[in-house]
């Protein structure tokens, strides 16, 4: 039963933020859904609220994130005329300059700086600007 009512308060805090701020609400909600881990490993989510554990798991998934961003980045790349490659690579220059802030004034919707979760936030929220980005990518570009 509290692995469950911890499910629920994770997925409305996903909720609310997507909510309140303009990030994906989906990808919010992908992101603080609880998560299985790999065999070997912890849970993500061991039902008494661990946000160590959560926000371990939160960055985990925001390096695979950026991971699948920099292979989609890297492919698109390498398919452009120069003068798209230029114009992406700009693009992505200028969205790379505003990540952190668009990040940090995603996770001031839901939770003060000084707040104990507001890293695990600010990382969810990277992650899910990430996907976006990476989408975004692969629509314009066509590399779906």
């Amino acid at each position: 039963m509290g692995n469950r009512n911890s499910s629920r308060k994770l997925w409305l805090f996903g909720f609310i933020i997507g909510l309140a701020h303009p990030c994906d609400r989906e990808e919010l909600r992908a992101a603080t859904a609880p998560k299985a881990a790999p065999a070997g490993t912890q849970e993500c989510d061991d039902g008494n609220g661990n946000i160590r554990l959560m926000e371990a798991c939160a960055e985990k998934d925001r390096v695979e994130a950026d991971r699948r961003l920099n292979q989609v980045y890297q492919q698109a790349m390498k398919r452009l005329p120069q003068s798209k490659r230029v114009a992406l690579r700009n693009s992505q220059r200028q969205w790379l300059a505003q990540l952190e802030r668009r990040a940090d004034q995603c996770a001031r919707h839901d939770r003060s700086p000084g707040s104990r979760e507001y890293p695990f936030v600010a990382t969810i929220c990277l992650t899910s600007l990430t996907d976006s980005r990476r989408a975004w990518i692969e629509r314009r570009y066509g590399l779906q």
